[in-house]
């Protein structure tokens, strides 16, 4: 009888692979990736992860980040608040209207780190565009 284990695992992962990079053409417009392998003697589970690619090429996490910078823009023209901060450290490059706490995401110039502010924290960091 066999069983299962992780010389198994790998040989499976290793045809998976193989069958999927084969089909590609066929599977266009899908990410596809094998994951996580776990298995007793008797049983093996594998995890498939598949994500849908928009025509563009972009993911869904890459869709819904430049649909976070749009809601940006439209917030701050909306309420009248420049996109860099009073002393120009920080510039607003994300609004998350699901994280009521702290919707705004800002980057500190000069590094890629992301920081959460809240709606009192515009109000101190940011000024009122003036026309």
């Amino acid at each position: 009888m066999a069983t299962v284990n992780a010389q198994t695992c790998k040989q499976l992962r290793v045809v998976l692979e193989k069958v999927l990079a084969d089909n590609a053409e066929a599977l266009l417009g899908f990410d596809i990736k094998v994951n996580n392998m776990t298995y007793d003697p008797v049983l093996g589970n594998i995890q498939i992860k598949v994500e849908a690619v928009s025509a563009e090429g972009k993911s869904r996490r890459d869709v819904e980040e430049e649909m976070d910078r749009q809601n940006a823009i439209q917030f701050l023209n909306l309420h009248g608040y420049s996109q860099v901060s009073n002393d120009g450290t920080y510039t607003v490059v994300a609004y998350k209207a699901k994280n009521r706490k702290y919707p705004w995401i800002v980057t500190k110039k000069g590094t890629d780190q992301r920081y959460k502010m809240s709606d009192l924290q515009m109000k101190r960091q940011f000024s009122k565009v003036t026309a």
